[in-house]
């Protein structure tokens, strides 16, 4: 992902900053889901597997952030980050052939990190 940080107007020993990514993603993924009835109903156990699914779309990110100077060399850096790394898809259900699951991957991110300038 290419990022970019815009840096605002300092305010005193605080500088915040804007930032925003832009990349590309593929997501490959297969799964089995196992289901198991309650001991009081019998021993029954039930497995089914998807195919592999492929998805390939655009990645993206937003935040808002700050560094604070604590010192000559030292800072404390806080920022909130969006990310979106699209969505997958598995490939049809091994049993019935037309069942397939999707989700979006996405976080929300805060960091906290020190920064020291050599």
């Amino acid at each position: 992902m290419l990022n970019i940080i815009w840096e605002l107007r300092e305010r005193g020993k605080f500088r915040p900053y804007v930032l925003g990514g832009v990349g590309w993603y593929h997501n490959k993924v297969r799964g089995t889901q196992t289901t198991q009835s309650p001991l009081d109903a019998g021993p029954f156990v039930f497995s089914t597997s998807w195919n592999e699914g492929r998805y390939s779309d655009v990645a993206w990110s937003a935040g808002v952030g700050g560094s604070l100077e604590l010192g000559d060399r030292l800072h404390l850096e806080v920022c909130y980050r969006w990310v979106d790394l699209g969505k997958y898809v598995t490939g049809p259900d091994v049993v019935s052939g037309n069942e397939s699951y999707t989700a979006n991957l996405r976080s929300s991110e805060a960091l906290v990190g020190v920064r020291v300038r050599l």
